[in-house]
């Protein structure tokens, strides 16, 4: 059954990401022992190991934020291949360094290089081979092929690692360069991609400016049509209206935050740790990366899908977060060798953190979107669809908005209001319109009218658009293009039922 909607394209695409994602994995466990021969020779404690990870980890992170988005866009004007070839062929380089030696001046040149290429590689290679997997696989489909997303990704933690467990220090460097250096090769040679489609909703956040669009015969004119440009990125401004749109989004960023600072320390120093302290190498290192992805496998596709009806999901984010600190404790005081291989174990709860978060902020997008969970046994993943997919790529958003608009075969009523559709498709369309412009989804959630004063006689009147403030402006081209957007996406006689609101908060 699965033939029935893996492209050549997607198997080309899945090979791609085991081999680059085997290549990153089979190093980390030889990494700590690289960087204390190299800085701190001869000696199992190396605090100077310690601040440059930090270091690099914290450059990395900033850069993700800033570029992953910018990649994002540029692939929507030249293609998922162009701009995927980015991170996988400069992933080669810090690799080849350490391939060819592992003496300090080569370590400090990898360890730039290292720190420069993951501000670009990290999270943009995952999100623009999750836009290309969006690309071509339909809506119905999506969710399974996330799900074997996440499963090449498993795999090749798994084999990765156990290559790391296996292979000589001597031999981990060449061959993950070479896996890196196949993958890239074999991306240009067989990964076919084309431009996402053309859509008269929206155009490439990038672009200077957005083209009119073409006058509808049934709105006889009245219909305001956007005229200034779209923003080409957030600003801070528009993260404070989003975060203060919702409580929920607010706690969730909370959680996210002290959450990911937490783990981001500890994941800096806690190798470095057991070093010390139980003098680990890269073989036992390597022993709980896969207690870690055994766990969280049996995790996801068992007891996730066990516990999810049963328990609600914010109970299995309180117990991930329990689990999560105690572990965390229990490592930075660790007596015993037994001790960190026991904490290990505990990541079957832990792992709760990730996906119960997604899925109970996914469910503020679009209460459907976990459908795909239970067939696949991927909850936690499918749920990041909306996201990943309003940060990288506004066309596939639509496409999947448009692809949920033509199902059904009623020719007498459109098809988004039978069988209970007009739920899921106003959750579509909202996330559509706060991926296109903050100022529509201020709109949405403030409603717009028609600006009054009074003049010198007190009598009310309308407001002049030349004495609007650039606030006011806003709020009326948010408005504006929420109504320019639905009356794209909707059928002519379902809009006749709304081409009267002067308001999109109504409409």
């Amino acid at each position: 059954m699965v033939k029935l909607f893996i492209s050549s394209g997607v198997r080309h695409l899945f090979v791609t990401v085991f081999l680059s994602t085997a290549s990153a994995i089979m190093v980390l466990p030889a990494i700590t022992d690289v960087t204390m021969a190299a800085l701190c020779p001869g000696r199992d404690e190396c605090s100077l190991a310690i601040y440059l990870t930090g270091f690099q980890q914290a450059l990395s992170g900033f850069g993700a934020v800033v570029i992953t988005p910018i990649v994002g866009n540029l692939s929507d004007k030249y293609g998922r291949k162009a701009l995927l070839t980015l991170p996988t062929a400069i992933s080669i380089i810090p690799l080849a360094i350490l391939a060819y030696s592992r003496e300090r001046r080569f370590f400090y040149a990898y360890y730039v290089t290292r720190t420069l290429t993951a501000m670009v590689s990290e999270g943009t290679a995952a999100c623009l081979a999750l836009a290309y997997l969006a690309d071509n696989t339909s809506l119905t489909n999506r969710g399974s092929a996330f799900g074997l997303f996440t499963g090449v990704c498993s795999a090749a933690f798994v084999c990765g690692t156990i290559a790391s467990r296996f292979l000589a220090t001597d031999y981990i460097f060449p061959i993950a360069a070479i896996f890196s250096m196949v993958a890239t090769v074999y991306m240009r040679i067989f990964l076919k991609d084309r431009l996402p489609g053309r859509s008269d909703l929206v155009q490439p956040m990038l672009k200077e400016e957005v083209p009119e669009l073409t006058n509808r015969e049934d709105d006889g004119g009245k219909l305001t049509r956007p005229t200034q440009p779209f923003r080409k990125m957030p600003t801070l401004d528009d993260v404070i209206t989003l975060f203060k749109s919702s409580t929920l989004l607010s706690q969730a960023a909370v959680v996210v935050f002290f959450t990911g600072l937490g783990e981001g320390g500890m994941q800096a120093s806690i190798l470095y740790y057991f070093k010390a302290r139980f003098h680990f190498d890269k073989d036992q290192f390597a022993d709980l990366m896969l207690l870690n992805g055994v766990a969280g496998t049996v995790s996801q596709l068992v007891l996730m899908p066990l516990l999810v009806p049963v328990l609600s999901e914010d109970k299995l984010l309180s117990l991930g977060l329990l689990v999560g600190s105690i572990s965390m404790v229990v490592n930075s005081i660790a007596w015993a060798i037994w001790v960190p291989y026991a904490v290990a174990i505990s990541f079957i709860f832990s792992v709760f953190v990730s996906p119960c978060l997604r899925s109970i902020v996914s469910k503020q997008v679009g209460q459907h979107e976990q459908y795909s969970f239970y067939n696949c046994g991927y909850n936690c993943y499918i749920s990041l669809e909306p996201f990943i997919l309003q940060l990288v790529s506004e066309r596939v958003v639509i496409r999947s908005l448009m692809d949920g608009i033509h199902e059904g075969n009623s020719t007498t009523r459109p098809s988004l209001l039978d069988r209970g559709n007009y739920g899921y498709w106003k959750s579509r369309m909202e996330a559509f319109l706060m991926s296109l412009d903050m100022r529509c989804w201020r709109a949405i959630i403030s409603g717009w009218e028609h600006l009054t004063e009074k003049d010198e006689t007190d009598k009310i009147t309308r407001k002049f658009e030349l004495k609007w403030t650039s606030e006011e402006d806003d709020a009326a081209v948010g408005n504006s293009r929420v109504l320019n957007a639905l009356f794209n996406a909707i059928d002519p006689n379902i809009f006749k039922l709304i081409n009267t609101c002067k308001s999109a908060k109504v409409a």
